[in-house]
């Protein structure tokens, strides 16, 4: 018999958990990386290192909490997450400034010289991130998708 969820409650948004491993990884990486380049960095602040964990903690429980339980689920679940993953958890990871950590911590390393690279400038780009919202959207919201990712959980995985 399959398991199944209980109807979303307000206590479920605490004790509803699913293992997301690609995300789990994600979090690992980012947790290590962020510690090393911590300890390279004589005077960093402690308030940008908690928003950055503060970050950390909203993935790992943006994918393996209550939304990565019910995404595969309900529909609105899914795109809350998915907005979520998107739009929240980078602003709050980037709050912690781990791009200027790692340029400090490895003056011209990976960072510097991904920064200075000619797609990282059309990236960075003003008009590039406005026209990438609606085109991404709509492969979001009415491509294929949603379907594969409620079908196989590797594309849930991949796209968490």
């Amino acid at each position: 018999m399959e398991d199944v969820l209980d109807k979303p409650s307000p206590a479920g948004l605490v004790s509803q958990w699913t293992a997301q491993p690609v995300a789990i990884g994600v979090a690992v990486v980012l947790v290590t990386g962020y510690l090393l380049g911590r300890r390279r960095v004589d005077e960093w602040s402690r308030a940008r290192t908690a928003v950055f964990a503060a970050g950390v903690l909203l993935l790992v429980w943006g994918t393996c909490g209550f939304a990565g339980a019910y995404a595969g689920s309900l529909y609105w679940v899914w795109t809350a997450q998915t907005l979520g993953l998107w739009l929240v958890v980078p602003i709050v990871l980037l709050s912690g400034r781990p791009v200027q950590l790692a340029r400090a911590a490895w003056p011209g390393g990976v960072v510097d010289r991904f920064l200075d690279s000619g797609f990282a400038r059309a990236v960075g780009n003003p008009l590039v991130g406005p026209a990438l919202v609606p085109a991404l959207s709509g492969v979001l919201f009415f491509g294929p998708l949603p379907e594969w990712t409620a079908r196989w959980s590797v594309v849930a995985w991949l796209l968490q």
